[in-house]
């Protein structure tokens, strides 16, 4: 798995890296709007995008980014862009009337 998300970030058309001053809520919030203007804009353009949670939340992975950009500030997200596959495999989707429960 890891060699396949090794390749996956090396034939990266582009990588997008988040940052925020601080590292609380608020900060969260801002960021998690940036985020989704970020990845609606990247799907506008027929791009595809993954988001990697790894490269913030494993250990200390996040200074080391945050060292390569030059910047003091804390990494939040980071987005992978390419084109990606023209048929891709989607997951089942459980009708959401199946995973509601009310009783009386």
């Amino acid at each position: 798995e890891a060699s396949l998300e090794k390749k996956r970030w090396q034939s990266a058309s582009g990588v997008v890296c988040i940052t925020s001053e601080g590292d609380m809520s608020q900060d969260w919030f801002a960021v998690g709007r940036t985020y989704l203007h970020v990845a609606l804009t990247i799907e506008g353009l027929d791009f595809s995008q993954a988001t990697s949670a790894a490269t913030v939340e494993a250990s200390t992975f996040h200074e080391d980014i945050e060292s390569l950009l030059g910047t003091h500030q804390r990494l939040q997200s980071t987005i992978r862009i390419g084109k990606g596959k023209k048929n891709r495999a989607h997951s089942p989707r459980v009708p959401a009337k199946d995973l509601i429960a009310t009783s009386s």
